[in-house]
């Protein structure tokens, strides 16, 4: 059975290849000692490990307060987010359709300004989990 996003030709080919590889790699990571990884070094070092065309987008999820990280990507005219470490969720990424009529639209709220002091932390974050997603590579080698 094909999801909402999939009817609606939210999901193209490319990107459910995108998706496939990420959700092996995640398998495949090693854990991060004590601490999770954090979507803002999942976001960032995905896209730079596999070259993804997606924008990384910084901000909210659901209301001020909750920081999270995502991928924006644009499908024909509609326009996806992709959650790779969903909050409060098990597994990842998904793909949710945040067009301004979708009932996601309003969950993911960009607050870019808001993390500018902390983009250098976030590239050192994302400089070890692309370090993760080379174990990862070597394990399903």
């Amino acid at each position: 059975m094909r999801s909402a996003v999939e009817f609606y030709g939210c999901i193209d080919r490319e990107m459910e290849a995108h998706l496939v590889r990420m959700r092996t790699l995640l398998a495949a990571m090693p854990d991060n000692g004590d601490d999770l990884w954090s979507c803002h070094a999942a976001t960032r070092g995905f896209r730079d490990h596999l070259g993804l065309p997606y924008e990384v987008k910084d901000g909210f999820f659901a209301r001020k307060g909750t920081c999270h990280s995502w991928l924006t990507a644009g499908v024909g005219d509609r326009r996806v987010a992709i959650d790779i470490l969903p909050m409060g969720a098990h597994g990842g990424p998904i793909v949710a359709d945040i067009g301004r009529f979708a009932p996601w639209h309003d969950l993911y709220i960009e607050a870019q300004d808001h993390y500018a002091g902390k983009a250098d932390k976030f590239l050192e974050e994302a400089a070890l989990f692309r370090e993760a997603l080379l174990v990862a590579e070597k394990r399903l080698a």
